[in-house]
């Protein structure tokens, strides 16, 4: 059970938690995704778009499929997204990676870490989505297949028993 003492010292805390009280804490923070051009969809950038562009062909591999082409292309957007994040932290704190952080480095990792973390989730969102189609497409060839081969067996076994 937990102490009325713990308890006070949670809310007190919780209190003191809530980010920037003030309209121009507020709009600063709101300003921290734009100073970096983070939020921006990767697509606005025309040197981006034809990266992703490039690999969605890759990951899509040679298909006609318009819908395996869609999520392709998401999941290439994903993975430019986490790249142009990983390249703006580590300009902006190039030290980090090597062990020596300062104040102002410890912030700037912690800010690109929200952002890495939502792109990496995004990331997996679409990526299970593009394999859950791939295995439907494989899945539908398969019976395809199937369907095919059972037709040629029957086909073949009249042909035999016609002969007889």
């Amino acid at each position: 059970m937990t102490s009325l003492r713990k308890i006070q010292a949670n809310r007190a805390n919780a209190r003191r938690s809530r980010g920037p009280t003030t309209s121009r804490g507020r709009a600063h923070a709101a300003r921290n995704a734009y100073r970096h051009g983070l939020s921006l969809p990767v697509m606005t950038d025309p040197a981006l778009a034809e990266q992703v562009v490039l690999l969605a062909g890759v990951i899509a591999g040679p298909t006609d499929d318009a819908t395996l082409k869609a999520r392709a292309i998401a999941v290439a957007e994903a993975q430019v997204d986490l790249r142009r994040i990983r390249r703006a932290r580590d300009a902006v704190a190039p030290d980090a990676a090597g062990g020596n952080v300062d104040d102002e480095a410890f912030k700037a990792e912690v800010a690109f870490e929200r952002y890495e973390r939502r792109a990496f989730s995004k990331f997996r969102t679409v990526l299970r989505e593009f394999d859950r189609v791939r295995l439907e497409m494989i899945a539908q060839e398969l019976a395809k297949r199937t369907q095919t081969t059972e037709t040629d067996l029957a086909e073949r076994s009249q042909i035999l028993m016609s002969d007889q």
